[in-house]
């Protein structure tokens, strides 16, 4: 498995990045809104941390924010990029119907 390209975007989503670690800094998450983290478990890898598992683009470690509800997104049957798979209603239905349940709620 190679990297992913560095972009920074998914840099400030790492554990080490500016975005993760500020929110995690908080003394709870911020204000009454809710919050909903998504990671897709696709395998481990080395590249991530403890040679934990990734959604193809992001270590799941990255994802997980204190105070959210952190949901993990399992499949082996999908087509391309677990990450942008995601983002698909046809393609992972569990995450959209997740969502929509989230924000119902």
């Amino acid at each position: 498995e190679k990297p992913r390209n560095p972009t920074p975007e998914c840099d400030d989503m790492d554990a080490t990045g500016a975005f993760i670690p500020e929110l995690n800094n908080l003394d709870e998450t911020p204000g009454q809104i809710k919050y909903l983290t998504i990671v897709g478990l696709n395998k481990n890898t080395n590249t991530c941390p403890n040679n934990e598992k990734w959604d193809d683009v992001i270590c799941s470690s990255s994802v997980k924010l204190e105070g959210a509800e952190n949901w993990e997104y399992t499949t082996s049957n999908y087509d391309g990029i677990l990450h942008t798979v995601m983002v698909s209603p046809s393609k992972a239905s569990q995450v959209y119907d997740k969502i929509v349940q989230f924000i119902k709620n």
